[in-house]
C-alpha cells in the first residue's frame, strides 16, 4: 500500500509540472480540462496496473530436500495446531493507526461535500426558478456572488440588466462545458486521497481553466472586456461553495491577462505529445511486471518415502529454553553429543532414532545445532517433541555425502530414487517459501501471487492450494493458479501389471525461520504442512479407493504416495538481522 501510494503521489506531481512547464495557458481551454481530469485518473490507474511487458526471465532456487516420513504415522501423533501468541509488533499498530487516521479524515471530506450539496439544494428551494430551455435561474437575495451548479444558475436581484445579461452569459458557459461534472470528478479523488497535494493543486487549476474558459465565451458574444473586468472586481463577498462554478471573488492577475491573450491555433495541440512518452514511462516504471516464466525445469528424480522402523529403544536430546543440552539425562556439549550419537549409529545403523523434546520457549538455533551434529552422526530420523505436539521427521544428510543416506530396507514394489541435492533447482513458482520469524508471525506467497503475512490457520490451506494446482478444462489438465505450482505427468504402478498417468505436483515446499524463532512456534508450522500432505493424501485416497489413506497398502498405498509426493527444503535458521534483509 506504501509503495502504491508512493507511485500514486509520483504520478501525480510529474502530470502536474508537465502541465504546469509545457500546457498552462499555451492550449485550448477543452483540451487542458480533459487532460486535467483524466492525468488524475491515470495516476491513480497506473500504478494498480500489473501489465507482462517485460520477457520472461526464468529463476531457479537452490535448495536441500528434507524428505519426511509417511504422512499418516506423523498425522497420528501430531496433535492440533495452536496458533502461537505474537509479541507486540509496533509497526503493525503504526499501520493501523495509520489506516483509522486516514478513513476518519475521508469520512470528514466526504460529510463536507454533502453538507455542500444540501445547502446548495437548500438554496434552490428557497429561490425564485425561473426556467428556460438550456438552464434554470435561481434568484435569490442570500447569493451574494453568482455561481452555478448543474443546470442551475444562482445569482442576486441586485444587477443592472446589463450585468445580469454577463453574469448569465458567464454561467451558461459553465453549464453549457459540463464544468460541474469534472469538479465533482475531481472533489471526489481529493476526498480519498486527500494526502496528495497535487491532486489539490490539479483541482485548483482545473477551476482556474474553467473560469478562462467562460470568460473568452462571454467575450466572444461581444462583451466589453473592461466592463466585464469592472464587474467581476465588484464580486468581493458572497456565498459561493468551492464545488460550483461562478464569478470567483479570489481573481488573480492571469485571469485578466488572459481574456486579452489571442486565440490559440490549431498547432498547440502539439504540445500534448508530451504526454505520450510521459505515461510510457510511468507505465514501464509502474505498471509493467515481468512476464510469467516458464521455468526451464531441470529433470528432478521423484522420491518416495520409506517407512520408519518401530521405535524401540528411544534415545532422547533435551532442550532447554537456556539452550543447555541434555543426553537421556546427562548434560553435555555439542561435541559429546555428536560422539554419544556416532555411538548410537554405530549400533542401531540406520533404524537408531533420535528424539528430540524442547520447552515452549527453547529457540531454534539450540534445535539446530542438535540437528546438525545428528546429521553429522548420520542419525537422520528424529522426533521432535514439545510440550503440546509431536513430529517424526527425516533430516537430509550431512552436505557433500555422495552416498544415500537412507540404508533401511524398501518391499520389492517400493523402489527408491534419489535426488541429486547438489545440483537441484526449482522454478519460482514451484518453490512456496513459508518464513516464520522470532515473534512467530509468517511471511509466505498468497494466492494473488504477492508475499504477505498470514496466520498460522491458513497455511494448510494455502499449502493444498498450492500443490493441488490443476484443473480438467476442455478434456485436458491445465494449472489453476499461474503463481503456484506446475505439474508433471508421470507413470506411477497401479498393479503388478498395470500403470496410471497422473498429474505428480512440481511444488515444494521451503521453511525459513530464525535462531529466534520459538521450537513451539517451529513445530505448529511443521504441524500444518504435515497435515496439509496428509489431508492431499487421503482425498485421492478416497477418489481412487474409497478408503481413507491410512488403510492402504501395497500397490494402492505406492499409487498414493507417488501421486503426492512430500517435499519439503528447510533452510537452516538465520540471525534476527539476517531474516530482515
Amino acid at each position: 500500500m506504501i509503495r502504491y501510494i508512493l507511485e500514486f503521489m509520483l504520478c501525480s506531481a510529474l502530470f502536474y509540472a508537465l502541465y504546469r512547464l509545457f500546457l498552462e495557458g499555451r492550449t485550448a481551454h477543452r483540451a487542458a480540462r480533459v487532460y486535467l481530469v483524466g492525468s488524475m485518473l491515470l495516476a491513480v490507474v497506473i500504478p494498480m496496473l500489473e501489465l507482462p511487458l517485460y520477457p520472461a526471465q526464468t529463476i531457479f532456487y537452490e535448495v536441500p530436500i528434507s524428505l519426511w516420513e509417511d504422512a499418516s504415522a506423523i498425522a497420528a501423533t501430531a496433535t492440533d495446531v495452536v496458533a502461537p501468541t505474537p509479541a507486540i509488533v509496533w509497526l503493525e499498530v503504526l499501520q493501523h493507526a495509520a489506516l483509522i487516521i486516514y478513513l476518519l479524515v475521508v469520512v470528514i471530506n466526504v460529510g463536507v461535500v454533502v453538507r455542500k450539496l444540501w445547502l446548495i439544494r437548500r438554496l434552490r428551494q428557497q429561490s425564485q426558478l425561473s426556467f428556460y430551455e438550456a438552464y434554470t435561474i435561481a434568484e435569490n437575495d442570500a447569493v451574494r456572488e453568482p455561481f452555478s451548479f448543474w443546470r442551475t444558475i444562482f445569482l442576486s436581484r441586485c444587477y443592472t440588466p446589463r450585468e445580469r445579461e454577463q453574469i448569465i452569459a458567464h454561467e451558461a458557459s459553465h453549464i453549457s462545458h459540463c464544468h460541474t461534472a469534472e469538479r465533482l470528478a475531481l472533489e471526489a479523488l481529493r476526498c480519498v486521497a486527500w494526502f496528495n497535494p497535487f491532486v489539490w493543486l490539479t483541482a485548483t487549476a482545473l477551476a482556474e481553466v474553467q473560469e478562462w474558459e467562460a470568460d473568452m465565451d462571454v467575450l466572444h458574444q461581444g462583451y466589453d472586456v473592461y466592463e466585464y473586468r469592472q464587474l467581476i472586481f465588484r464580486q468581493l463577498f458572497g456565498y459561493n461553495p468551492d464545488i460550483a462554478s461562478g464569478l470567483k471573488s479570489q481573481t488573480s492577475k492571469k485571469r485578466f491577462l488572459m481574456m486579452t491573450t489571442t486565440k490559440r491555433g490549431k498547432l498547440s495541440l502539439v504540445r500534448y505529445g508530451a504526454v505520450i512518452p510521459l505515461v510510457a514511462v510511468m507505465v514501464l516504471a509502474f505498471g509493467a511486471v515481468r512476464a510469467e516464466a516458464v521455468a526451464d525445469e531441470p529433470a528432478i528424480e521423484q522420491t518416495i518415502e520409506m517407512p520408519t522402523p518401530p521405535y524401540d529403544e528411544k534415545s532422547e536430546v533435551y532442550i532447554s529454553a537456556e539452550g543447555k543440552i541434555f543426553f537421556n539425562g546427562e548434560e553435555m556439549t555439542l561435541d559429546e553429543l555428536r560422539s554419544s550419537l556416532e555411538r548410537l549409529r554405530a549400533e542401531k545403523g540406520a533404524d537408531a532414532v533420535l528424539d528430540i523434546r524442547t520447552e515452549t520457549a527453547t529457540k531454534m538455533g539450540a534445535v539446530e545445532n542438535v540437528k546438525l551434529a545428528a546429521r553429522l552422526s548420520k542419525v537422520l530420523k528424529v522426533r521432535y517433541i514439545t510440550p503440546d505436539k509431536e513430529i517424526d521427521k527425516i533430516l537430509p544428510p550431512p552436505e557433500g555425502d555422495p552416498n544415500i543416506p537412507y540404508d533401511v530396507e524398501i518391499s520389492e514394489n517400493l523402489k527408491q530414487k534419489t535426488v541429486d541435492f547438489k545440483n537441484l533447482r526449482v522454478a519460482k513458482n514451484n518453490l512456496l517459501m513459508i518464513v516464520m520469524n522470532s515473534a512467530g508471525q509468517i511471511l509466505t506467497t498468497r494466492p494473488d501471487g504477492k508475499l504477505g503475512l498470514v496466520e498460522l490457520a491458513e497455511v494448510k490451506d494455502i499449502v493444498k492450494q498450492f500443490l493441488d494446482n490443476n484443473e480438467s478444462v476442455n478434456n485436458s489438465r491445465k494449472v489453476k493458479n499461474p503463481h503456484y505450482s506446475s505439474f508433471t505427468w508421470q507413470t506411477i504402478k497401479r498393479s503388478a501389471d498395470g500403470e496410471v498417468h497422473y498429474p505428480v505436483s512440481d511444488g515444494i515446499v521451503s521453511i525459513q525461520t530464525t535462531r529466534d524463532t520459538s521450537a513451539d512456534n517451529y513445530l505448529a508450522l511443521q504441524s500444518a504442512i504435515v497435515e496439509a500432505y496428509a489431508e492431499l493424501r487421503d482425498e485421492l485416497a478416497q477418489r481412487s479407493f474409497h478408503k481413507p489413506f491410512a488403510s492402504l497398502d501395497g500397490y494402492d498405498r505406492e499409487y498414493v504416495v507417488q501421486a503426492i509426493p512430500m517435499r519439503v527444503s528447510e533452510a537452516d535458521p538465520r540471525l534476527p538481522a539476517e531474516a530482515s534483509k
